[in-house]
Formats: structure tokens, sequence, C-alpha cells
């Protein structure tokens, strides 16, 4: 009828994307706008001294993480810290010498990125991670896990020796929802906005978990019986095209104003709240999830 909106016509609405007011379409399969469908980082960072890099030890690994790859929705890759060429100490030596403690002494890390969470339920359950890779990092002293929105496009292209960054953070309670959280999400976006940094360093502060889930519910939702993030509460990801451009970063007055904004909202406590820790970018992957098939529901 006249007057009437076409089935076929998109449902829009208007939102604030972070620069300014845009239109997104919401998808009415979905419980959130399309636009708005991210991917999940999945990081966990482990103390490794005794892994050589030559080793018999270290291609288990390696095979191991092309059967991650070769899952439906996963890209996955691991890395000794640091860059490509540098491992961590020479790297924190060379680039931003504050990242040597926070690293806690960590020696490997490893990235997946997933789809959905359909695709992460379906590899953390997978005999690959569940069984062998648990068996082949018994030699690890110490590890992290932390989960949160991919919301940085993780790109290889133009990048001559791209660098990612993960902080994990925990702040108090009491910082959450206030204007010192405000005061440091906008800090944290000031490093986009960063002079001479165009193209070249990208950031994002996330609450740990996904969506509206906390890490606990997160886990529940997938079915998996143990958290391994220490209760940490924020995920701060900078991504870097080169170490030469992580010193610009760390070296600049934005960056120092970042610092000044979450530090005094740290829990106090005796353990650390707050570690960083920096490894080569080996995967490509949109912070945007792929859209959803018809009539499927997604979780916010």
């Amino acid at each position: 009828a006249a007057g009437e909106r076409a089935d076929s016509d998109p449902r829009l609405m208007m939102v604030y994307d972070g620069q300014g007011p845009c239109m997104v379409q919401w998808s009415s399969e979905s419980a959130v706008p399309v636009a708005f469908l991210k991917r999940i980082q999945h990081v966990e960072f482990y103390q490794m001294p005794s892994l050589v890099e030559v080793s018999a030890e270290r291609r288990g690994l390696r095979l191991l993480v092309e059967k991650f790859n070769a899952l439906p929705g996963i890209k996955a890759s691991f890395h000794h810290l640091g860059s490509r060429r540098v491992k961590a100490p020479d790297f924190a030596r060379e680039v931003w010498e504050e990242l040597g403690p926070l690293s806690v002494g960590a020696t490997h890390g490893l990235i997946v990125i997933a789809d959905d969470l359909a695709s992460m339920k379906a590899w953390l359950h997978s005999r690959p991670y569940r069984e062998e890779w648990a068996v082949a990092t018994k030699m690890s002293r110490h590890s992290i896990v932390a989960d949160a929105p991919l919301c940085l496009d993780l790109r290889l292209e133009g990048k001559w020796e791209p660098i990612l960054v993960v902080f994990l953070l925990w702040l108090t309670p009491e910082a959450a929802g206030s204007e010192a959280y405000t005061k440091i999400q906008s800090r944290a976006d000031d490093i986009n906005k960063m002079h001479g940094g165009a193209g070249r360093i990208s950031a994002s502060l996330q609450p740990m978990g996904f969506g509206h889930m906390s890490t606990k519910e997160l886990l529940k939702e997938v079915e998996w019986p143990t958290d391994r993030s220490r209760g940490c509460t924020h995920c701060f990801t900078v991504l870097a095209d080169s170490p030469s451009s992580l010193r610009l970063l760390v070296q600049s007055k934005t960056f120092e104003d970042w610092k000044a904004a979450y530090r005094p909202h740290l829990v106090q406590a005796a353990l650390p709240t707050e570690v960083a820790f920096s490894l080569p970018l080996e995967l490509e992957a949109t912070s945007a999830a792929p859209r959803p098939q018809k009539g499927s529901f997604v979780k916010p």
C-alpha cells in the first residue's frame, strides 16, 4: 500500500560512531545493529623461557596453530614477544623500556580472532586446543588469558613490521561508568587522532568479556570451565605499523596523558594491576563480524 515501507527496505537508525552521527542498518534478525557486530579477540600470554625457536616443541606449537586456522571462523597466530626480528628484552630496550617490567616475564603470545561465539566455542572444545594445546603449553610457568571485542581492523597491507600491543588493566569498580572512566576512554581515543599517527597507529579500549557479557558470563556461554583472566577488567589494544611508530606513541604527550588518566584508578594490590605485551601481527581480520545468516539470532 502507498506510504508503507517495503519489507526489502533497510531498517535504519541514527547512532554516534565515535567520530560523528551516522545511519546504520538494524537487522531484524539480530539483537544489535549489523554494524555493531564485532569479532572476538582472544589472547593468551605465556612464560616459556626454555622454548627454543628451532626445536621440536616450537614446531609442534606451530602445527597446532595451523590446525586452529583450519577451523571455521578462526584466525590464529603464536609468536615470541617483541617483534619479528627482535625478542622481548631487546625490543623493550630499543623501543619502550617500561614494556620490560610490564610484560611480567612473559615470552610468548597466542592471538585468536573468532568470528562469533559459536566459532569460539567450537575452537575451545576442539581436540587441537582442549587436549593438544593444553599438553604443549604445560612448560609455561604462568599464563594469562583475556577475551574482549575486537574493535580494530588488523591489516598487514602497507605495514612494514606491524606490532600489536595488548594492555590488560585492573580498574576499580568505582571507575566503571564514572566521569573518570569517560576521561580514560577519551584519552584512549586521542591516540587515534595523534599528530603524525594517522594510518600508523590505532587503539581501542574495551571492557573484558563480550557485548553485554562479563568474562564469567562469556565463559558460561561457551561452556568453558576455567577463568584464567586473573580478574582483569579492561583490554587496551594498540596496533602500530612498525616499531618506530610504537616508539613515537610511547614517547608522546598523548600517551602520557592516557597513562595519567587510568593509573589513579587501578586496583590497589600487591599483584600487578597493569600488564602489557607486544608481539608481531601475523594475521588479518576486520573488527566487523561477518553478517549473520538470515533468521539467525545474534547476542549483543
